[in-house]
């Protein structure tokens, strides 16, 4: 098995289970602006890794209507509030991150706003894994997943070649950025609802390996 010198995490669906919460608060605050009515299953289906700021953009144009750029905003308001009492954990993200962090290092690469990432980590107690000055998410780049921008960053925030990189993702998105970074990609789907369509997506999208529990990762890495 090839070792690696720097595993990237995704952080929503993969650290987190906030999908839910995200969605719904992303159908909530485009039906407010569009008199639309997506629900969080219609958000997760079509929009699944994609951050505020992109989705009311593609909504809008989508939908023919104009959606202020404050919208995003009220998204993060939103998922401030509410982190606390609906942030869930993935079953074994804690253990992984355990047994890995004594043989490699590990960062976080996300679309979401920075502050929601490191709040969400926090929530679910995996944040002493993480430099929060290293993890590189929100806007740090112009152009978010499926650009490979957020992880080339994340790599030279921990001076890794990317081709020494491993990247965990749950989202087509975030698999075309990892494989257009030049790093290797694992998919993740145990927060999906459906497991089987989303392996077979991830696979499409060049991921070359699934897995469906966290701590299946560590043991094939030997670890």
């Amino acid at each position: 098995m090839k070792k690696y010198d720097l595993i990237i995490f995704d952080c929503d669906g993969t650290l987190v289970n906030s999908h839910d919460m995200n969605h719904s608060i992303m159908a909530e605050v485009a039906n407010r602006h569009g008199d639309l009515s997506y629900t969080m299953k219609s958000v997760e289906e079509e929009y699944l890794g994609i951050d505020y700021l992109r989705f009311f953009k593609m909504v809008a144009e989508k939908e023919n209507i104009s959606i202020p750029e404050s919208a995003a905003e009220e998204c993060v308001e939103l998922a401030l509030k509410n982190i606390a009492s609906q942030m869930q954990k993935i079953d074994g993200a804690y253990e992984v991150l355990e047994r890995l962090a004594p043989h490699t290092k590990l960062n976080v690469a996300s679309n979401a706003n920075k502050t929601i990432v490191l709040n969400s980590l926090s929530a679910v107690g995996i944040d002493k894994f993480f430099n929060a000055d290293h993890v590189v998410a929100g806007r740090a780049m112009a152009t978010p997943k499926p650009a490979p921008d957020l992880f080339l960053l994340a790599a030279e925030k921990m001076e890794t070649s990317p081709d020494k990189c491993l990247v965990i993702e749950d989202s087509k998105a975030g698999v075309q950025g990892a494989v257009a970074a030049g790093m290797d990609v694992w998919g993740f789907t145990g927060a999906a609802h459906d497991k089987k369509e989303r392996e077979s997506e991830l696979e499409r999208m060049g991921a070359t390996a699934i897995f469906d529990r966290l701590i299946h990762i560590a043991d094939s890495l030997g670890y």
